[in-house]
């Protein structure tokens, strides 16, 4: 577990890792996955425009890696594919996360 030192304080700091996605209009993002205490944040660009977006956990129907890539079905909406473009490991830990976040 990370943690922060602030004021004497300690407080978990939510991971971050550098993926890319398929956005809404099905263009190709890059920037970073930020997982968050109700939510996954995508933020990032596409050929220089924003395409962010936030799904929360309970949107979350299942969650698979499959040919190098993550697959994260919606309960509505389409699914989305993403990829790591971190270390090695950090797709299956993203996963783990991610179902974990969602049961």
């Amino acid at each position: 577990m990370a943690v922060s030192l602030a004021a004497g304080t300690m407080r978990r700091m939510n991971p971050s890792y550098a993926v890319s996605w398929n956005g809404i209009d099905g263009m190709r993002c890059a920037g970073r996955l930020d997982l968050g205490d109700r939510a996954v944040n995508l933020i990032g660009t596409a050929r220089g425009t924003r395409c962010d977006q936030t799904i929360a956990f309970d949107e979350i129907g299942s969650v698979r890696v499959e040919r190098g890539r993550l697959h994260v079905d919606r309960h509505a909406g389409a699914a989305l594919w993403i990829a790591s473009l971190d270390g090695p490991g950090a797709l299956r830990e993203i996963a783990d996360r991610l179902a974990a976040a969602a049961a």
